[in-house]
């Protein structure tokens, strides 16, 4: 009996893993537009095309966009769905898997070109922005090596995604001085501040920044002395 339950959750778990790995096995309907496949197991949304049109405008402008990229985004039905097929993953919007390169995001209207953490909460952020920023990682991701993406310091994706995206708007430099508990957006706003100046500074492309050892406390320091006065 004991082996049979060890078998069943052996069996169980190794399916899980298997929908991790290929989630298209579940969400078994897509389309295809530009460099964007949308995949889902509900129905498919409607009037794509325009947010497609402007998330495309700007990860085309990528130095580091290849045309033969492709961005598979899966639309989850549900919060807690969205959070079984990213498991260990951040993101309050977007999660991009480092494996095998999968946007999830969280709850999107394409109609409205908003995407929210779960349908009807009332927060929510410009889905055509989100979806850049989660393909800016696929693109860093599909550049490198697995192993050396695996590894990769986590502001120099998030710095990346600011910075391609846009990001949200509501920051201004000042806003690293407010001493606020730092959300998911003013993270994303910090790293892309310190990319940007390492850049300025260090009179480089990203591309060679990815292959630095370069310390993000030093320079977040030195803007907090530049805009902080601290």
């Amino acid at each position: 009996m004991k082996k049979i339950i060890l078998l069943l959750i052996a069996a169980a778990f190794g399916g899980y893993l298997l929908f991790l790995a290929m989630p298209g096995l579940y969400f078994n309907r897509s389309l295809s537009y530009k460099s964007f496949t949308i995949r889902t197991r509900g129905p498919l949304p409607e009037k794509v095309e325009e947010v497609l049109d402007r998330a495309y405008e700007k990860i085309s402008a990528s130095g580091l966009y290849r045309p033969e990229t492709r961005f598979n985004i899966y639309l989850p039905e549900t919060r807690k769905e969205f959070l079984f097929f990213t498991p260990m993953q951040k993101g309050d919007f977007y999660r991009s898997n480092p494996y095998n390169g999968a946007i999830f995001l969280a709850a999107a209207d394409f109609g409205a070109d908003r995407v929210r953490t779960e349908s009807g909460a009332s927060e929510y952020h410009v889905l055509s922005i989100e979806i850049v920023a989660a393909a800016a990682r696929e693109i860093i991701r599909s550049s490198l090596p697995a192993l050396t993406y695996l590894v990769l310091a986590d502001w120099k994706l998030r710095g990346y995604a600011e910075r391609l995206s846009g990001g949200t708007g509501e920051f201004k430099p000042e806003d690293i001085c407010s001493g606020k508990e730092d959300n998911e957006a003013l993270l994303n706003y910090k790293a892309g501040l310190v990319i940007e100046a390492a850049l300025r500074e260090e009179n480089m492309a990203f591309p060679e920044l990815l292959g630095k050892n370069y310390s993000y406390d030093a320079m977040y320091k030195r803007q907090r002395v530049i805009y902080c006065g601290k």
